[in-house]
């Protein structure tokens, strides 16, 4: 009996642990996903789900600091005026060479983007910094750097 209490005592703690670190969301796999959101996000042109996904202290430098967006709102405004001044526009994301980096309840995610826009191949490399807020995980900052074509 004793042994069978204590079989059962250790398989509630290693089903309450891996509850715990799957429910995590600071790691390789799941940070590498959710940045994929992100990009779909903005394919999408979605402020309902950029905004639960931005922290709001959110900030974006964009190539050589030529913008800045300070705050989760601010991006959310400048997207928003952008996508009612050209609501047909098309735009297509692809990622690649994509890794994240973990320190504890923060992950950075890294590598390139290929944006496809009015006939025309942009390749931006990306840095975005997630932290754990309330359970999940959002993005805190996001740097982009425009590579010229050669």
């Amino acid at each position: 009996m004793n042994k069978l209490l204590t079989t059962i005592t250790l398989l509630c703690f290693s089903v309450a642990a891996n509850a715990a670190v799957m429910g995590n969301c600071i790691n390789q796999d799941s940070l590498i996903k959710k940045d994929a959101e992100f990009e779909r996000l903005l394919v999408e042109k979605s402020l309902e789900g950029l905004t639960k996904l931005l922290h709001p202290n959110f900030v974006w430098i964009h190539n050589h600091a030529g913008q800045i967006d300070n705050s989760r709102q601010e991006l959310l405004d400048f997207l928003g005026d952008t996508w009612r001044k050209n609501p047909e526009a098309k735009t297509t994301r692809e990622q690649y060479d994509v890794a994240a980096l973990i320190h504890s309840n923060t992950g950075v995610v890294f590598g390139y983007s290929d944006v496809f826009r009015n006939g025309q191949t942009f390749t931006y490399n990306f840095m975005r910094t997630y932290v754990l807020d309330s359970g999940d995980c959002v993005i805190l900052s996001n740097h982009t750097m425009l590579i010229p074509n050669s």
